[in-house]
């Protein structure tokens, strides 16, 4: 494939992924809920007012105690074709953050069509717990753990594949989909105590950084969109991406994008692809 259909292919996805950003705004401006830009979505807003050239996905934080309340509002306010998803809307689902997603596109892998669960374009949702430093953070990994290997049990339990998957095939057979949401949601809560940090869990260990790097948020240009930044986002990003965060890299270009074994449809449902084979 040459760089030109790579670039629209992108390009095509980032407008799918800004249509579902504009939609989630709408329902957290309406009721009062805290967003902010996260991960490469931060640093695009900060470092190019925009999706950073060659991104391909839109990554937001909401404060855990108030993702319940998102929750109720997407499930009443998004267009029909949205759709939230965690592991109670989606029972398939394996992931311990909720997306939200368009259910009349495509971002799926070719080796997850027998996984029955909505594959729509999505962005991520990720929880900002209120804690304090941990004295061990060791411990705290630990559960973080465990809380991904609950969450894949469903995803285990299709794929079938080696002893591991099929141990966790068996178990997920006999505590079932409620004992399984269960565990995982007093996880969840487990996080979730008063202090003066926020962690996160969905990078490759689990991140704190002051809650004053967040409020009061400030206002940035992504796009034709108005977003919410953390006020503390040079802090933020340089624990992030390193102090040279506004650098932009040299190979970093939308030539670089690729989606190998993925399926990217900006026009047709994921409902299309479930049953196909190749």
């Amino acid at each position: 494939m040459c760089h030109t259909e790579v670039n629209q292919e992108l390009k095509q996805l980032q407008t799918q992924l800004a249509d579902i950003l504009e939609k989630v705004i709408l329902v957290c401006e309406r009721n009062e809920i805290d967003y902010y830009m996260a991960w490469g979505s931060c640093l695009g807003a900060v470092r190019h007012n925009d999706f950073i050239p060659w991104d391909d996905d839109i990554d937001l934080y909401i404060p855990y105690s108030q993702l319940e309340s998102f929750k109720k509002h997407c499930l009443a306010e998004l267009p029909g074709d949205y759709f939230y998803q965690d592991m109670e809307t989606d029972p398939n689902y394996f992931l311990a953050y909720p997306k939200v997603r368009k259910s009349t596109t495509t971002s799926m892998n070719e080796k997850d069509r027998d996984i029955d669960m909505n594959w729509g374009i999505g962005i991520d949702i990720f929880p900002l717990f209120d804690t304090n430093l941990p004295e061990k953070p060791e411990k705290i990994q630990k559960k973080v753990t465990f809380l991904r290997r609950l969450g894949y049990m469903p995803y285990y339990a299709a794929k079938k594949e080696g002893m591991y998957q099929k141990l966790m095939s068996v178990l997920y057979s006999i505590i079932g989909n409620k004992g399984k949401n269960k565990r995982c949601e007093k996880l969840l809560k487990g996080f979730d105590n008063n202090g003066d940090y926020y962690m996160d869990i969905e990078g490759d260990k689990a991140a704190f950084y002051p809650k004053k790097l967040f409020e009061p948020a400030i206002k940035m240009t992504f796009g034709s969109l108005t977003v919410r930044v953390m006020n503390g986002y040079d802090e933020y990003l340089t624990q992030v991406y390193g102090g040279d965060y506004m650098v932009v890299p040299k190979k970093g270009s939308a030539a670089y994008y690729s989606h190998d074994n993925i399926i990217i449809d900006c026009e047709n449902s994921y409902k299309n692809y479930l049953t196909q084979k190749e």
